[in-house]
């Protein structure tokens, strides 16, 4: 779809008709000498001249992800095609091969973050974990991501992982967080969460993984979450899927959310808080429906802030 040309062929017939062609192999055996004669000259640019291969993929490389998804035979030529950004290279872009050899001891998987952007991708809640670790994770912003990882569920071996994983299991050290809310104080949290969010989300749980940001959704029992942007992107559905939240008991907000609601149990500004906690975190997943829904509540937010500053 992205390259012009004339095939000169004695084999194909006369007769263009399309039943004729279908009723030969020409036009496959075709598509195979082709792609497998591109792919190898996009394979010998990409490896000797890599700024220009760079552009190549900005402007075409959509394709070869889509060829990922819907041509299996030529999967293999295409697997060293493929270009993302990733959590550690900047702005380079990296082959599969390339993260593999930097892959921490005990590795086994191919880490990724899926988001409607690319700068939503570098400041998702997903990758702290990865960066406490050492570990590199490739940024997936394309709306064809999702319907690229249909066809590249492993590498050489390494299966692709998804961060939002809720069972995520990483490898290396990773510090020990200082846990600033009680277990009861937690619990009670917990409870009010879950009454002002009700069925907006499937729970709300203590993360394990999370460093410095209050909270994330991560994606529970959702097997097929990667074609879920692009479902629906495509369907214009801007209704919001539930998800679990994870809180942060390290983090300070946290820490005087829960401390609030022991204190003022009935206290509106616990519910603010908690609305905008969660509508925080699908903005970093790309799901809110309407930002512009919070202005209001940020406006009462900030009121409250400033008239507590100035009581002190």
């Amino acid at each position: 779809r992205f390259v012009e040309g004339v095939v000169d062929s004695e084999d194909l017939p006369l007769n263009v008709a399309r039943e004729t062609v279908q009723s030969t192999q020409v036009p496959a055996k075709i598509k195979k000498t082709l792609t497998t004669r591109l792919t190898k000259e996009l394979a010998e640019l990409a490896e000797n001249n890599a700024d220009t291969y760079k552009s190549f993929w900005l402007e075409f490389g959509v394709f070869l992800k889509e060829g990922i998804a819907t041509d299996y035979a030529a999967r293999t030529e295409l697997l060293p095609l493929l270009r993302f950004y990733s959590s550690t290279q900047g702005d380079a872009l990296v082959g599969l091969a390339e993260y593999k050899s930097r892959m921490i001891d005990g590795q086994t998987e191919i880490y990724f973050v899926l988001a409607n952007d690319l700068e939503s991708a570098r400041r998702s809640p997903h990758l702290e974990a990865l960066h406490e670790r050492g570990i590199e994770a490739l940024l997936f912003a394309d709306i064809v991501d999702g319907f690229m990882l249909n066809g590249l569920r492993d590498y050489e071996g390494h299966t692709l992982k998804n961060a939002d994983d809720p069972d995520l299991k990483l490898p290396g050290e990773a510090s020990t967080q200082d846990v600033q809310v009680s277990d009861e104080a937690f619990a009670n949290l917990v409870t009010r969460v879950k009454a002002v969010l009700g069925e907006r989300v499937t729970g709300v749980r203590a993360s394990n993984l999370l460093r410095t940001s209050p909270a994330r959704l991560v994606s529970a029992d959702a097997p097929n979450r990667e074609m879920e942007r692009i479902q629906r992107m495509l369907e214009r559905d801007t209704s919001v899927p539930a998800k679990l939240l994870e809180l942060n008991r390290s983090n300070a907000l946290v820490a005087d959310l829960a401390t609030l609601i022991e204190q003022r149990p009935e206290d509106e500004l616990a519910t603010m808080l908690i609305e905008q906690l969660y509508d925080d975190a699908l903005l970093l997943e790309g799901l809110h429906p309407n930002p512009a829904s919070m202005v209001e509540r940020i406006a009462k937010l900030m009121q409250a802030a400033a008239r507590a500053a100035v009581q002190q």
